[in-house]
């Protein structure tokens, strides 16, 4: 009687594992599964669960890294470095459909929880979780980035592509054609401290993709991995050079400020407060010129508010101190200054 109990006890266990599909369920076996590990991850550092996550991608170290921290924390903590099991490693953005390139930037992550394919199914029990599960039974939880925002569908008009392509996600079983693919076992804690991101409080849960570890990586390694970049004959050496600095700006205030990143995208108008690459050249030419005295940094700092006014007047523009599309034009003259992808504050 008790082997008949215990028998149906397992049974019920067990079908219970495979047939999890609520996004709350979800959450609860996944914490059940890794609550060890993650907890001695978080030792010292946050309690988990964390309130605010940020999830940093690098192609070329094949890792993501999980930063967290709880509401009453000031800044974000460095959790650990995750290996990613199949995705694009090669440095350079995603500008087609098809081109089975991950993008690169910064993005938001919202939640899935259906797809047709096998590969985003898995069943949440010890004994089948390195496997692929069967669509419609099991669970199926992704994290799917917003790509393409504005600056991926400029990016790819300018290179001469209609359509960048989409449906780029994070997810387990290891395979890819464009995403950012763990094995079951590690994207467990991935999707975990993203899916527990307090997104009333702190917005949509950020996944920064980087070409590379810009720490790691020295300027003259730029030229070689921009000139092996599928997309080159489209995207100029040059040009991709650029948004990687716009990339590495962004990377720079993180680390700095370890805060989640307030962040405008497109080229709009760059205002007092914020950085960008475009700063940083136009700070270069307008101190070539005499105009600027001041550090030259990606920040547009208040040194250098008073310049931009007195040379709007110069040339008849708006005075209002902010570097919009006309200003940069008349400012830039002949030489080729990009207009900010990303601005970060």
């Amino acid at each position: 009687m008790r082997f008949i109990v215990f028998l149906l006890c397992f049974t019920f266990s067990a079908g219970m594992a495979q047939n999890i599909r609520g996004p709350a369920q979800i959450l609860a076996r996944i914490d059940s599964l890794i609550s060890h590990q993650v907890r001695e991850w978080c030792a010292g550092k946050i309690d988990y669960p964390p309130d605010c996550t940020v999830i940093r991608v690098f192609k070329k170290e094949k890792k993501c890294e999980i930063w967290a921290k709880n509401a009453s924390m000031d800044s974000l903590r460095y959790i650990t470095d995750i290996s990613i099991c199949s995705m694009d490693f090669e440095p350079g953005p995603k500008l087609r459909i098809n081109d089975g390139k991950t993008p690169e930037g910064f993005y938001h992550g919202s939640f899935g929880y259906w797809s047709r394919y096998a590969w985003m199914w898995m069943e949440l029990d010890e004994a089948s979780l390195d496997d692929f599960g069967t669509p419609g039974t099991g669970s199926c939880f992704k994290i799917c980035i917003e790509y393409p925002n504005n600056a991926d569908r400029a990016r790819s008009r300018s290179a001469g592509f209609g359509n960048p392509g989409g449906d780029i996600c994070i997810h387990g079983n290891c395979v890819t054609a464009g995403c950012v693919s763990f094995t079951n076992r590690n994207f467990l804690p991935v999707y975990a401290f993203a899916r527990h991101h307090n997104t009333s409080r702190f917005g949509q849960v950020q996944v920064h993709i980087y070409p590379f570890d810009f720490d790691a990586v020295e300027k003259k390694e730029w030229d070689r991995l921009a000139s092996s970049y599928t997309h080159s004959a489209a995207l100029s050496v040059q040009k991709l050079i650029e948004f990687w600095h716009n990339l590495k700006v962004g990377h720079q205030v993180f680390n700095e400020n370890k805060k989640v990143l307030q962040l405008k995208i497109g080229s709009g108008t760059v205002s007092p407060g914020w950085y960008c690459h475009t700063i940083n050249a136009l700070k270069t030419l307008l101190k070539t010129g005499g105009d600027y005295n001041g550090e030259v940094n990606s920040l547009y700092s208040s040194d250098l508010v008073p310049v931009i006014r007195l040379l709007q007047r110069r040339y008849g523009l708006a005075v209002d101190g902010a570097i919009g599309p006309a200003t940069l034009r008349a400012l830039a003259g002949n030489n080729d200054i990009p207009a900010p992808e990303y601005q970060f504050k």
